[in-house]
C-alpha cells in the first residue's frame, strides 16, 4: 500500500515538473516573440528615417547646379564633371564599404557615415571655389556610400526571403522621402537665402539625425541574444547554411564573381542608373530650360516624382512577394518599357502643358522604383545573407558607372547637341 502511495506522489510530481517546464518554455517563447516584433519594427523605422537623411544630404546638389553655374560662371560640363566623379566615388565606395559593413556593427557603421557626410555638406556651404566644392562633394560621396550596406545587412538578418521585398520597399521609400524633402526645402532656401544654405541647413539637420540614429539602431538578432530569423520563423536558408562551411574568399568567389545571375544584374543596373540618376540630376534644369518652368515649379515636379516613387515601390515589393511568388523580372521589364514611352511623351509635349508634365512625372516616379528595389532584392536572393551587402555593392559599382554617364556625359550632350540627344540616350538605356 505504501509503495502505491509513493508511486502516485512521484507521478504527480513529474506531471507538475513537466507542466512547469512547459510554462517556462511558453513564457520564454512569448518573451522572444515580443522582443523580436518590437526590434523588427524599430530597426525598420530607424533605417528608413536614417537612410532618408543620406539622400537628404545628396539630392541638394541638383537644386544648386543652376546657381553654382551663375555664381562661378562655369559650364554645365564642369558641373556635370563633379556629379560624375561623385557618382564613381559613390559606386566604388559602396562596393568597398559593403564588404566591411557585412563584418561590422551596423549601428556604428551607419551613424559614422551620416555624421561625416553632414560635416562635408557644411564644408561645401562655406567654400568659395568650385574646385574646393568639388573636393568636399567627392568626400561627401565617400561617407554617403556607407549608408545602404548596413541597411541591407539588417534587412537580411531581421527578415526572411518571403517578406524581404515588401520590407525592402518600405525601407527604399526613404530614398524618395529624403530626396523629395531635400528638393522642397532647398527650393525654399535657394529663393530666400541663397545656394550656401542648401548645404549648411541639411548639414546641421544631418548631425542631429546621426545622434538619433545611434540611439535607435542595433545590430543583428544574435548580437542581442535572440535566435536567427530563420530559427524564429521556422524556415531554412540553404544558401547561408552552405556558406557556414566556406571561407570569406570562397563565398565571394562562388556567390558573386562566378555567379552569372549577379553579372546579369550588374549590367542591367548600369543601364538603369543612366536613366534614373539622369532624371534625378537634370530634371530641374531640363524642366526650366526646355519647358519654361520656374525653379520652384521644377522642384515641385521633381518632388512629386520622388513621392510617387514611394507608392510605386511599395506596390512593386508587395506584388513581387505576394502575387508573383518572388519573381522580380516581369515587373522590371514592364516598368522600363513604360518609362521609355513616357520619356518620349515628356520630350514632345508642348511647354505649356503643365498638368500633362506633372502627370507624366508622377507616373515615371511610380514606375522607376520597381527595378531599383528588385535588383537589390534579387542580388541578395541570388547570393547569401552573409554577403548581401557585398552583392549589392558589387552591382552598385556598375550602377554608378551608369550614373557617371548621366553626369558629365549628359552635360556635354546638352551643350553640344541639345536636350534631344540626352533624351534619346535615356530611352535607349531603358530599352
Amino acid at each position: 500500500m505504501m509503495e502505491k502511495i509513493k508511486e502516485k506522489f512521484n507521478e504527480n510530481d513529474n506531471q507538475t515538473i513537466l507542466q512547469n517546464n512547459f510554462e517556462v518554455t511558453d513564457i520564454h517563447s512569448f518573451a522572444i516573440e515580443k522582443k523580436y516584433k518590437y526590434w523588427r519594427r524599430r530597426i525598420l523605422t530607424s533605417i528608413t528615417i536614417g537612410y532618408a537623411m543620406f539622400y537628404f544630404l545628396r539630392q541638394n546638389f541638383s537644386m544648386a547646379t543652376i546657381s553654382l553655374q551663375d555664381f562661378f560662371h562655369v559650364s554645365k560640363a564642369q558641373i556635370g564633371l563633379i556629379l560624375s566623379i561623385h557618382s564613381i566615388v559613390y559606386g566604388v565606395g559602396k562596393a568597398l564599404w559593403s564588404f566591411v559593413s557585412d563584418k561590422s556593427n551596423a549601428r556604428y557603421f551607419m551613424t559614422i557615415g551620416l555624421f561625416f557626410s553632414s560635416i562635408a555638406n557644411i564644408c561645401v556651404g562655406f567654400s568659395n571655389h568650385l574646385t574646393v566644392i568639388g573636393i568636399f562633394w567627392v568626400i561627401n560621396a565617400c561617407f554617403l556610400s556607407m549608408g545602404s550596406s548596413p541597411c541591407i545587412k539588417l534587412l537580411t538578418y531581421w527578415y526572411t526571403k518571403r517578406e524581404r521585398a515588401t520590407k525592402w520597399a518600405f525601407w527604399n521609400a526613404s530614398q524618395q522621402i529624403g530626396a523629395a524633402s531635400s528638393v522642397m526645402l532647398c527650393g525654399y532656401l535657394l529663393v530666400h537665402y541663397g545656394w550656401r544654405y542648401i548645404f549648411l541647413v541639411p548639414g546641421i539637420i544631418g548631425i542631429t539625425m546621426s545622434i538619433f540614429l545611434f540611439m535607435r539602431l542595433r545590430d543583428t538578432p544574435t548580437s542581442m541574444g535572440l535566435p536567427t530569423i530563420e530559427d524564429f520563423k521556422g524556415v531554412q536558408d540553404q544558401a547561408s547554411q552552405i556558406c557556414d562551411t566556406m571561407t570569406v574568399k570562397e563565398i565571394v568567389v562562388q556567390k558573386l564573381i562566378k555567379n552569372p545571375l549577379i553579372w546579369v544584374l550588374c549590367f542591367a543596373n548600369m543601364f538603369f542608373y543612366i536613366f534614373r540618376i539622369g532624371i534625378l540630376n537634370w530634371a530641374p534644369t531640363f524642366l526650366r530650360e526646355l519647358k519654361g518652368c520656374s525653379l520652384q515649379l521644377a522642384g515641385f515636379q521633381t518632388a512629386l516624382f520622388d513621392l510617387s516613387s514611394v507608392i510605386g515601390g511599395i506596390l512593386a515589393g508587395i506584388a513581387s512577394d505576394k502575387l508573383l511568388g518572388g519573381k522580380r523580372t516581369p515587373l522590371c521589364i514592364f516598368s522600363m518599357v513604360s518609362l521609355a514611352i513616357l520619356m518620349c511623351v515628356l520630350f514632345y509635349i508642348p511647354p505649356h502643358s503643365r498638368f500633362v508634365q506633372i502627370a507624366i512625372m508622377i507616373l515615371m516616379g511610380a514606375l522607376i522604383t520597381s527595378p531599383q528595389i528588385l535588383v537589390g532584392v534579387a542580388a541578395a536572393d541570388f547570393s547569401s545573407k552573409k554577403v548581401a551587402g557585398t552583392a549589392n555593392g558589387f552591382t552598385g559599382i556598375f550602377g554608378y558607372i551608369g550614373a557617371s554617364v548621366s553626369g558629365v556625359g549628359v552635360g556635354l550632350m546638352v551643350e553640344r547637341f541639345g536636350w534631344h540627344v540626352a533624351f534619346f540616350t535615356f530611352v535607349a538605356s531603358a530599352i
